[in-house]
């Protein structure tokens, strides 16, 4: 009975790792968005353990009066913490390719005082921003789901401002989930340069910087 029951559960836990693998492959080659139903998981305190906004902002470090792009917006598991740390002089853009996913952010936020948040249904690879108009960019467990990564890189390095940062993280629970090398390798051909990175056992935060010019630098010295 013993051998039956140990065979079973190798089976058992055999199969599932056998397809996560799968689903992980098929994912790399073909990927996909979250689905709005899973919208809700993304705020459970589970994960919160381990992706929790605070910390996650303390990692982009905004200041009062600066602009933040959340990509990926979801239903607002950062937006709501960056758009406080930026204060009602700074402004919040909240994107996702998801209408389901704004209108639960927007539910969210209209149960609070918030007026620093303007969300825009629009994908990655055609951003609804000027030129340099952006300090800070915020890509948590979205880049592995674009299907084409360096147009969506080099729109985020459009928008940003130069010397702004780009912080991206990857947890391993998510299907789509790849090595920190792997999205260092992104940015680099996309010409953002790491400045710092954050690694634990289950997920990681990588902060890039859009470098200046040296026309860039002489004007930002003259300034």
């Amino acid at each position: 009975m013993w051998k039956w029951l140990k065979r079973t559960l190798v089976f058992v836990v055999g199969a599932m790792l056998g397809l996560q693998v799968a689903v992980r492959l098929v994912l790399q080659f073909r990927p996909r968005i979250t689905p709005p139903w899973i919208g809700s998981l993304l705020l459970t305190p589970v994960r919160m353990l381990y992706r929790n906004p605070h910390r996650v902002l303390d990692f982009v470090a905004p200041h009062r009066g600066q602009t933040v792009l959340d990509v990926g917006c979801g239903n607002g598991l950062l937006t709501f913490e960056a758009a406080q740390r930026v204060g009602q002089e700074g402004v919040v853009h909240a994107v996702d390719v998801q209408d389901r996913m704004l209108n639960r952010l927007a539910d969210r936020l209209s149960q609070t005082e918030l007026k620093n948040i303007q969300t825009h249904l629009a994908s990655v690879t055609r951003l609804p921003l000027p030129d340099n108009s952006v300090d800070h960019a915020i890509m948590i467990s979205v880049l592995p789901m674009i299907a084409d990564k360096g147009v969506a890189l080099r729109e985020v390095f459009r928008v940003l401002r130069p010397g702004g940062t780009l912080v991206i993280g990857e947890e391993i629970l998510q299907p789509e989930y790849v090595r920190a090398k792997t999205i260092e390798r992104w940015a680099g051909q996309a010409g953002f340069r790491l400045v710092i990175s954050d690694g634990r056992a289950i997920e990681y935060l990588l902060k890039f910087t859009r470098p200046m010019t040296t026309v860039e630098m002489a004007k930002e010295a003259m300034s």
